[in-house]
């Protein structure tokens, strides 16, 4: 255990170091700074459950504001669809929320810089920035490509196969579906949604977030994996959100086995985060050829 005290006058630095074989957590450094009673931090980073306990316990992380975070790009996917709706109502469109779902990539883009914006405040709030998030590590990077490689040969057919597996059995023909998420958009909507949408849907990934604090609101360990997995399993049926039942039911359960697989991956390694994100980024970035030109 390191004691250290920041010398607000000339930054200086001292240490104190203790004896050898004192019963102490190793790991965890208290740093007294001008103006401040205590500051824990802990050596697995700012997202470890250790910190989201001192965290919670000295109140800089509001309980709601977290499980609100959990079903944020939810409820946000929704409302921006429902903003072009409105929009198209005031336009004079008979078939408002109708008239919304071509531009869903683009509603959901929005969603998403909401997000990242919800995200950058609630890291303000705690102390620390929004980068860290993410969990990059310089020390593990190498294996935590490897990881990514392997997970990924397990990933890609619980991504791929739930999708026609279920359309056929909920519409008869897979092919049904296509043209209720893919409907023409002027070009230069095409371009900003094959930009912007794939970026902002990686940047805003939540679990690294979520997933320490609510382990700790709760005390629960595997519930609330399975929790975090079942809410991203549950974004996607507001991409787009169509009133159709089994539409929605498709959207959910293409994505669950996937959901699932990542929420408990990134429980189990919370640094392969970044190369998730990217690899998500990557494979949403074909999303806008799949869009018919208007």
């Amino acid at each position: 255990m390191v004691l250290r005290r920041i010398d607000e006058a000339d930054m200086t630095v001292s240490v104190a170091q203790q004896p050898a074989g004192t019963n102490l957590v190793s790991g965890l450094e208290i740093v007294l700074l001008p103006d401040i009673s205590l500051t824990i931090r802990h050596s697995a980073g700012p997202h470890s459950e250790a910190t989201s306990s001192a965290r919670l316990a000295a109140g800089s992380i509001p309980r709601r504001h977290v499980w609100a975070m959990l079903f944020s790009r939810t409820v946000l996917f929704a409302l921006w669809q429902s903003v072009f709706a409105l929009g198209f109502r005031l336009a004079g469109s008979t078939r408002p929320w109708a008239a919304s779902v071509p531009w869903w990539l683009l509603t959901a883009s929005l969603g998403n810089i909401t997000n990242i914006g919800l995200l950058a405040w609630m890291a303000r709030r705690e102390g620390f920035r929004l980068s860290q998030i993410f969990n990059f590590e310089r020390k593990t990077w190498k294996g935590d490509v490897l990881l990514v490689i392997a997970a990924t040969a397990v990933a890609a057919p619980l991504g791929y196969f739930p999708n026609p597996l279920l359309a056929r059995a909920l519409f008869g023909s897979p092919s049904v579906v296509i043209p209720m998420m893919f409907q023409p958009l002027p070009e230069w909507a095409i371009v900003v949604a094959a930009v912007v949408f794939p970026v902002t849907i990686a940047l805003s990934e939540l679990p690294n977030y979520v997933l320490p604090r609510l382990k700790t609101l709760t005390g629960s360990g595997w519930q609330i994996v399975m929790l975090v997995g079942l809410s991203h399993a549950l974004q996607h049926v507001t991409l787009p959100l169509l009133f159709d039942a089994r539409f929605m039911l498709w959207r959910f359960g293409m994505f669950l086995p996937f959901a699932l697989f990542v929420a408990c991956l990134v429980n189990w390694r919370p640094s392969l985060l970044p190369y998730l994100m990217l690899v998500h980024g990557l494979l949403d970035a074909s999303l806008a050829t799949l869009v018919p030109a208007a």
